[in-house]
Parts: structure tokens; C-alpha cells; sequence
């Protein structure tokens, strides 16, 4: 999924191309008109949005846009691409700075096309964290933190992805907050269905799956807990449907959480929030390997965390699970050889599979060995 210049509202958006591309542009649109007056007729006469909104369009204003001290709005722009017959992509590859109406303060050098890749997963990840665009017309994106990791990633983040912009930081309450122009939350409110973490965005839910996992990645270097004595997990957020989203990207990517629970004691949501953990050794694994933390203090105790199991953990029914599958995958197996697989006692193999025989899952055969008999664990048909 990628998001192009041309996505955003025609109307509402501005560009000023390098001296170079924009001499270009012009040239070749005067050559065609025949004139910088006869290219203000052609433009005046289109019929365009921008003929009534811009009201007068004179050889004048064709002159400031030859000259390059005008900035092109994005459905003006358009027109003379067209016009021209020159290519969208290089006037994207040639744009210093893009900006929106009014005070909005202006991005320079954008990147297009935006792509939804990992690393913009990671940026809209952390505006429906601990980010925010505010509701107003102004779209005045903030990125609040006390992890000075996570505040520097969020600037980066923006530039490689995004573009320049000026970012103001303030302090508040201990809480760094960054904020930068109010364009950034007009192309995320346009483009990518952002609804204030009520809900993760469609864009994500059915991205692609790096997009996913540096989506998650941010929301749990804002959103989650980890426990420093034993190292259990815990994702609490305002909204249950953003919740039970980010449940199930975590179970398509393997790793298992704890139902859904609602937490009524007094927290910074409110009276009411939502949340679910995740434990085990498995479980723990898969999330450091596939979403992991920037978060300095939180991914030190996922890593002790992990570390300090002396053997594999299960969560409940999971044993079972494993069991079955050893049989199904290789056969008869005796408790002996399926304890050496799962790097179990065989006492503890044995309890699971008399579970499963009682469940009329599987049986055992009697077999001679040298010296005495054992019992083949077998699959029922």
C-alpha cells in the first residue's frame, strides 16, 4: 500500500518545486500556450476548482509561478503535469516543500510515494499510542513520551518517512511532548482511516505483514507493561475494539494472549480500561523476535524474563496440543522418546497422555523389550 502525492486533497495542499524542475515545467507549458498570457487563459478558461478559488489567474500569477516564489496548489500542479505531458513521479521526486492552508507549518524535501512498509507502520503505531492529532481544523500532530529513545525514534521516523519539519518540544508533568505541523495529522486523518486508537486502522488490519509488526512494535513501547519480577506482559488501552485488534494481529503472528478483561479501578484512562497479558516462555520468544521493544527498560525485562526459564513454558492445553502433534508427525512414540522431544520429565508426559487417553484420543500398545515392557503411545483414527 502506498499513499501519492495526487491522494491528498487537491485543494487543500500546496508545493514549491526546485528552480530546476520548475523552469522546466514552465517552459514547456508556455511553449504550448504560446505565452505566459495565453497559458493564464488556458488555465482561467479549464473550468478547474482552482479557477474559482484562486479568483484571478493573469499573466501576473503565471509569472510568479515561472519565477518560483508562488507555491502551485496540489489541483494547479496537476493540471500542468497533464498539461506538459511530464511525468507525476519525477514532480514528486522534485518537490522542497509541501504545505496546507493557513499557518501549517510546511514540510520540506517529502518523501512520495509514502509506502506502508515496516517503518510507517512503526510512525502511525506511534500516533495511536502515545500520539495525537487533535480534533480540530488545525490537525496538530504530538508525540508524548518520558523515554528519550522512543522521542528520538519518532523524529526519525518522520524524516526518513514523512520529510523535514520544524519539531517543538516542551515538557509537561516530567512528559516530553513533540509536536509537529498540523499537515502531518491532515495526510494520516486523509489517507490512513486514523480514528483516535478507537480502533486499529483498516490499513493495518489488512496490511501487509511488516506494516503489522512495526505497528505493534510501537504500541507496545507505549502501551505495555512489562513486569520486572515476573515478567508478565500486560497491553491496557482505553477502547476494547483497539484491544481486541491488537489481539488478534499478535494471533495470526503465533502468540497466544490471556482473554480480554476489563479493568474498573482509577487509571490515566479513566474509570474504565481494557487489557490482556502474556505469559510463557513460547509466547514471550515469538514477541521479542517479531515486534520486540525500543523501549530500553521494557526490552531488558522481556530479555531477563525469557532468560530465567529453566525450560520450556507452556500455556494451558498447549502440552496436549504438542503431543498429539509428535504422534501425528512421527509415529508411535513411547512417553520416554516423547519427553526427550519436548524436553520434559517423562512423569509430567505421562500425565498428558493419560489426559488424552481419556479423551479417546490416542491409545498404547504393550510392547517386549530386552528386559522388560513399556507402552506405544498411538493416534486413534
Amino acid at each position: 500500500m502506498k499513499m501519492d502525492l495526487f491522494d491528498l486533497p487537491k485543494d487543500e495542499i500546496y508545493v514549491k518545486l526546485n528552480e530546476k524542475f520548475n523552469r522546466k515545467l514552465f517552459d514547456r507549458a508556455i511553449n504550448l500556450s504560446g505565452s505566459q498570457s495565453k497559458l493564464a487563459k488556458i488555465l482561467k478558461d479549464s473550468n478547474e476548482k482552482f479557477t474559482q478559488d484562486l479568483k484571478n489567474i493573469r499573466q501576473q500569477e503565471v509569472s510568479g509561478w515561472y519565477n518560483n516564489y508562488r507555491l502551485l496548489r496540489l489541483d494547479l500542479a496537476k493540471f500542468l503535469i497533464d498539461f506538459t505531458n511530464m511525468s507525476i513521479p519525477d514532480l514528486q521526486q522534485n518537490i522542497e516543500i509541501l504545505k496546507g492552508i493557513g499557518t501549517s507549518k510546511p514540510i520540506y524535501n517529502p518523501k512520495f510515494p509514502i509506502i506502508l512498509d515496516y517503518e510507517m507502520g512503526q510512525l502511525l503505531g506511534k500516533i495511536c499510542g502515545d500520539g495525537c492529532v487533535q480534533d480540530d481544523n488545525s490537525y496538530t500532530t504530538s508525540y508524548n513520551n518520558k523515554c528519550d529513545e522512543l522521542i528520538k525514534e519518532f523524529e526519525q521516523l518522520f524524516i526518513k518517512n514523512i520529510g523535514n519539519t520544524n519539531f517543538y518540544e516542551r515538557e509537561n508533568n516530567g512528559v516530553k511532548v513533540i509536536t509537529v505541523t498540523g499537515l502531518m495529522g491532515k495526510i494520516i486523518s486523509s489517507f490512513f482511516d486514523f480514528k483516535h486508537s478507537k480502533t486499529v486502522p483498516k490499513c493495518i488490519m489488512q496490511g501487509n505483514e511488516n506494516a503489522k509488526r512495526g505497528f505493534l512494535r510501537s504500541i507496545f513501547d507505549d502501551e505495555a507493561t512489562v513486569n520486572k519480577i515476573h515478567g508478565e506482559i500486560r497491553l491496557k488501552m482505553k477502547y476494547y475494539n483497539f484491544v481486541s485488534d491488537i489481539k488478534k494481529l499478535l494471533n495470526n503472528l503465533g502468540i497466544i494472549t490471556s482473554e480480554i478483561k476489563k479493568d474498573t479501578s482509577k487509571n490515566r484512562f479513566g474509570k474504565v480500561a481494557y487489557y490482556f497479558t502474556i505469559t510463557g516462555r513460547s509466547n514471550l520468544t515469538k514477541l521479542l523476535e517479531m515486534v520486540g521493544f525500543t523501549h530500553p527498560k521494557k526490552m531488558k525485562r522481556l530479555v531477563n524474563r525469557i532468560n530465567s526459564y529453566k525450560e520450556e513454558q507452556y500455556l494451558k492445553g498447549e502440552p496436549q496440543n504438542l503431543i498429539f502433534n509428535i504422534l501425528l508427525k512421527y509415529g508411535p512414540k513411547t512417553a520416554k522418546e516423547i519427553a526427550k522431544i519436548m524436553n520434559r520429565n517423562k512423569r509430567t508426559v505421562q500425565f498428558h497422555l493419560d489426559t488424552l487417553k481419556n479423551k479417546d484420543l490416542i491409545f498404547y500398545k504393550k510392547i517386549k523389550r530386552k528386559f522388560n515392557y513399556e507402552y506405544l503411545w498411538v493416534l486413534k483414527k
